[in-house]
């Protein structure tokens, strides 16, 4: 019986392909080799896929770099073990094709046989006809380059330098000369679905063996329409080892049109995005590839979809993880892989006295604010801020925050006074004692209780490199100013970090993490599963321990479904290796600590109360003038504005080019939206990008093309009338249609769909819906739609450009633009629209109904 230690330094030890590639991630300044973690996971899953089915999902410590190398090694992998083919055959190739040697482009003229030998003929640009055997002949790669033709001295120049090349690899031993020859020649591809932009900029300063990824295999992108874009350079056309996607509908839009698949992995940053997809992985699941999810710890805890799909899990945690997985520790992952199998996290419990007794009685009284006057709803939304906000400061209250306080006190104790007569006196002599408590909190000479607890924790971590991690709302100016002159003669390095700015820290940068409370579950979950520093310390009032209490247990519970056990068992071990599963005999669980525990997730329930009573009066507005009822995703944006978006419509972000990750606008789907968020909006229902387009079209003399474009979509819309999307698309597919469920229901339900990308999709339309319109006009229509989405293209650009200019000016203005901690509108003109804001978004809500007329427009409380 060999033990579990023991088999995995077997496995890392073992000789393989994986053993000669390096890697870099800063443009080829320090390479490091594959790390042992994801060796480990491609040889443990090939045996998994052979014995427990193609479903199965693996949670690694660390995940920004782990899963784009896990998926471009397995696909070399894959290539080097057959699952993927080599495919070449000249014989493929047609006559009039361009084909490339090295940087020599040629033309292939056809193939001819002569004396029992096959001669392939080849065009260059200077001296015609050329003919070889093709049993010498060097393996040419497509392309689809708009190159001329090369001269047959180039051609001759870049053969012997490629046979150069492919000698020295082959003698060394090296599989990489194989990749490069049959570079465009793959069986099938893995796809890989993640944030394409990030992925992009990714590979951009990613090194493979000292060379660009691109110089090995080729590398293509899925769009929505299912075309695979080539995303190296040199035009290369074939399929692609590896195809980039942005989501599940792509892969599956890319299926359809018979693009050759060998397995998927997708990389799961958010489960949430996953569960909007769910319709796309069912219909990817019927196909029978592979599908591999592949995550971190903290994206990790709420799989159940999954999971009732029969997706086994094995987590890579401190139960299984070795020294041999971070013995080095030279990278970020290797780093995250140790302070995972090391983590220690403590709780510094402390009185909360009056902040308790507060916090109880707003917690009790939440759900009853809702059936309540908006008297009570003001007053408890802000005797609530006051709660949160002094539950995690940790130093002195300034005399501007008594004054202001006090102020708001007053408000509240005249609103309380107001409504009294509506409300019980039980309840109204609770809501005086938690005003009166507040009262004396926020009075001369009292002191904050985690303000000593953080002294004492500091002085107890002497010498270390700690960061402070404060709530999104803390100010950060006055943390950082009050500690660094409370801790001066230390010796002890402190960094105040709000949340979003600790999640892209280095895990090399601290040694201690202490966080001021106990933040929101989703911001707890991050910070303390980044694996940023193996030491967490969390000071906690004995009220906040019970919202620690319930969150810690659910992700007990969590945590501990995983396949591993099984895995082993039925996967790992063989005839000739009886692998030891004893390491995953359960145990019994710690004994539950007495503290009360919350039985629900009391923050996030008064976070949502709040977020409704403020949206209440447009929830509860009823039907305006015969204006519908519709669903929407409630915006609370910076500056006082609020909106609410409908599924269907698309805003107009300027997140990456604020937080410097792009130079261009992007468009997304309110469900897409995060705290945080940069979104250009108007004061009207109307996009901005659509209003630049048809300004562009008129311009032109084609303001016709819009509507024209758009008659498709009516036609639609009239047969929804009379059949539901599902039975619409079943009478597609019975005329022929082989497209999924997703594309249609996207041009359904998406407003900024211009036109189905093939104009065979519209004769499908007009077959259905026998709409003679349709089949008359439908060549101008497809027309019109390419005019017009090429107006939203240049748009697009136009308005990139603008906010790039407009940014640098506010820049200046600001000194810089601290994107964490930006609280004012930014205001742009655009030539001949108008005035646009950009506004930071600070909440993004559950979906509520509200009238139609209150929706996809900026409103001002």
């Amino acid at each position: 019986m060999i033990a579990w230690n023991d088999y995995l330094e077997k496995l890392i030890s073992e000789p393989d392909e994986m053993d000669e590639i390096t890697l870099s991630f800063d443009g080829g300044s320090t390479n490091i080799s594959i790390p042992a973690i994801i060796k480990s996971s491609i040889l443990m899953l090939d045996k998994m896929l052979q014995h427990q089915g193609k479903k199965h999902i693996l949670v690694f410590p660390e995940r920004e770099q782990t899963t784009l190398i896990f998926s471009v090694v397995r696909a070399i992998h894959n290539i080097k073990t057959g699952k993927i083919g080599k495919k070449y055959s000249v014989g493929d190739f047609i006559p009039g094709d361009k084909l490339k040697l090295g940087n020599a482009v040629v033309e292939f003229l056809g193939i001819f046989e002569s004396q029992g030998k096959k001669y392939i003929h080849i065009h260059v640009s200077d001296t015609g006809m050329h003919s070889f055997p093709i049993a010498t002949a060097p393996i040419f790669q497509k392309t689809d380059t708009k190159r001329p033709l090369s001269s047959w001295k180039k051609f001759c120049e870049e053969r012997k330098v490629l046979e150069k090349r492919n000698q020295v690899i082959s003698e060394s031993g090296s599989y990489l000369s194989k990749l490069i020859q049959y570079k465009t020649h793959m069986s099938a591809s893995v796809y890989y679905v993640s944030a394409v932009k990030n992925v992009k900029e990714k590979l951009a300063d990613m090194r493979f063996c000292k060379e660009k990824l691109s110089h090995y295999i080729l590398l293509g992108q899925a769009n929505y329409e299912g075309e695979i874009i080539n995303l190296g350079t040199g035009q290369m056309a074939g399929v692609p080892a590896v195809v980039f996607a942005p989501d599940l509908y792509a892969v599956s839009a890319a299926i359809e049109n018979k693009n050759p698949i060998e397995s998927l992995i997708i990389d799961i940053s958010n489960i949430n995005l996953i569960l909007t997809q769910l319709d796309a992985l069912d219909d990817i699941l019927t196909i029978g590839v592979p599908v591999i999810f592949v995550t971190d710890t903290s994206n990790s805890l709420d799989l159940g979809e999954l999971l009732r799909r029969k997706f086994d899990i094995w987590r890579w945690d401190k139960e299984c993880i070795t020294e041999n997985l971070y013995s080095d520790c030279t990278t970020g992952v290797e780093i995250a892989i140790e302070h995972c199998a090391k983590q220690n996290v403590h709780y510094v419990k402390i009185n909360g006295n009056e902040m308790t007794e507060s916090a109880g009685i707003l917690a009790k009284y939440r759900r009853k604010t809702q059936e309540q006057s908006v008297q009570i709803m003001d007053m408890y939304g802000k005797l609530s801020n006051i709660s949160f906000s002094i539950l995690r400061e940790t130093v002195p209250i300034s005399d501007m925050e008594m004054q202001t306080t006090c102020h708001i006190l007053s408000e509240c104790q005249d609103l309380l006074n107001h409504e009294k007569n509506y409300i019980s006196s039980e309840e109204y002599v609770d809501y005086c004692k938690v005003i009166d408590n507040y009262r004396r909190i926020f009075s001369y000479g009292y002191t904050l209780n985690k303000q000593k607890a953080l002294s004492d924790t500091i002085r107890e971590n002497k010498g270390k490199r700690i960061c402070l991690v404060i709530s999104e709302n803390g100010n950060k100016g006055k943390t950082e100013t009050y500690w660094e002159k409370e801790i001066k003669d230390q010796n002890t390095k402190l960094e105040v970090l709000y949340p979003s700015e600790y999640y892209a820290a280095s895990n090399e940068k601290y040694d201690v993490t202490i966080i001021v409370g106990w933040l929101r579950r989703a911001i707890m979950r991050k910070v303390i599963f980044s694996y940023r520093t193996t030491s967490y310390i969390v000071l906690l009032y004995d009220y906040e321990n019970r919202w620690k209490n319930h969150d810690a247990q659910n992700w007990k519970i969590a945590l501990k479904i995983s396949d591993n056990k099984t895995i082993i068992e039925k996967s790992l071990g063989s005839a000739d290796i009886a692998l030891s599963s004893m390491k995953y005999i359960s145990e019994k669980d710690e004994i539950v600590p007495t503290e009360e525990i919350a039985t629900e997730d009391e923050q996030e329930e008064i976070d949502t109360i709040l977020r409704e009573n403020k949206f209440r009066r447009y929830v509860k507005s009823g039907q305006k003038s015969g204006n519908e009822i519709v669903d929407a995703v409630p915006v609370n944006f910076v500056g006082g504005y609020i909106a609410f978006y409908q599924m269907g419509h698309e805003v107009v972000s300027a997140t990456n080019i604020i937080m410097q990750e792009s130079e261009k606008i992007d468009t997304v789907t309110p469900d897409k939206l995060r705290n945080g968020d940069f979104i250009i909006v108007r004061e009207t229902d109307k996009d901005i990008i659509r209003e630049m387009a048809d300004l562009i079209l008129k311009n032109n003399g084609k303001s016709a093309s819009r509507e024209l474009a758009r008659k498709w979509k009516e036609v639609i819309e009239i047969e929804l009338l009379f059949t539901t999307p599902k039975q619409f698309y079943e009478n597609l597919v019975a005329a022929g249609f082989s497209k999924g469920y997703p594309t249609v229901k996207r041009w359904i339900e998406n407003d900024n769909v211009i036109a189905p990308g093939q104009i065979e999709d519209l004769e499908y339309i007009a077959k259905v819906t026998q709409n003679q319109v349709l089949s008359e006009l439908m060549e101008e229509i497809f027309e019109a739609a390419t005019i017009v989405r090429a107006a939203h293209i240049q748009a697009g650009r136009m308005l990139s450009d603008m906010l790039k200019v407009k940014l640098a000016k506010e820049l200046k203005r600001y000194g810089k633009i601290d994107p964490f901690n930006f609280w004012e509108p930014i205001e742009i003109n655009v030539d001949d629209i108008g005035t646009a804001k950009i506004l930071k978004i600070i909440d993004v809500g559950s979906i509520v109904p509200v009238d139609s007329s209150d929706t996809n427009r900026l409103i001002e409380e």
